[in-house]
């Protein structure tokens, strides 16, 4: 007779809904890193083939390319600690984050992907702009908006600026002139998508990922979408979360 066997605790197993959307949380996640290297390692290859090596350039592409691996190992971790907690709130240690340098990276790291569709990356920053936050999540949030607008704006120029606020507060702005976003959809947007929701037109579920690190550190993002068209999405960050 077989032994009866104990239930897995809630905490430490996603339920089936739960697991199904966590792999479409990855596979949005990972995609966007795997994109880079691809395109890092396919011009260090093509340079081998013409014979045309440059051991500075090569060297540049491959730092950039260890730094996609240290982002997926970073999603990696944070797919895992989901899964434990998937409804529990998001962990995040805090340490000094200047924005703007984290911005810049991230955008640095980005722009290859645009220049290769013939689109501008257009980055305002000023001073640094310091403060309580966690840097891998902030550049999951910069990485997932610029995607976006990578993706449902398609030729259009994507513009990302930080600013800081008098009110010990700092903005992160990332806006396009594509198509916008459709008034029925812009309630909804920043929602974790249902089992089974098509992820078109804008329904992912990375802007569900900005809007839970934006709420982690005492924050929050709105959408700006006027009939006309083109879409603003604003990060509103204290720089001291609660």
């Amino acid at each position: 007779m077989n032994e009866p066997t104990s239930p897995q605790p809630p905490e430490t197993k996603a339920a089936p809904d739960e697991r199904d959307s966590l792999l479409s949380v990855a596979a949005h996640e990972i995609r966007t890193p795997l994109a880079s290297l691809r395109l890092y390692l396919d011009a260090v290859i093509k340079a081998a083939d013409r014979g045309s090596l440059d051991a500075a350039d090569v060297g540049v592409r491959l730092r950039k390319a260890r730094r996609q691996c240290d982002r997926l190992n970073v999603l990696l971790n944070d797919l895992i600690g989901i899964a434990r907690a998937p409804a529990g709130p998001l962990a995040v240690p805090l340490t000094p984050v200047d924005l703007v340098a984290t911005v810049v990276g991230v955008c640095d790291h980005l722009r290859d992907q645009l220049t290769a569709e013939g689109r501008e990356l257009e980055v305002v920053t000023s001073e640094p702009v310091w403060g309580s936050w966690d840097r891998a999540r902030l550049e999951q949030v910069v990485t997932n908006l610029v995607s976006n607008a990578q993706k449902h704006a398609p030729g259009a120029p994507v513009r990302v600026e930080v600013q800081a606020r008098a009110d010990d507060r700092v903005a992160l702005i990332v806006s396009d002139k594509g198509p916008g976003i459709p008034a029925e959809n812009q309630q909804r947007i920043f929602q974790r998508p249902a089992k089974g929701a098509s992820t078109e037109g804008g329904m992912g579920v990375g802007l569900w990922i900005v809007a839970r690190i934006a709420e982690a550190f005492g924050g929050s993002v709105r959408l700006d979408s006027p009939p006309g068209g083109g879409a603003t999405f604003t990060v509103d960050l204290p720089r001291a979360p609660a």
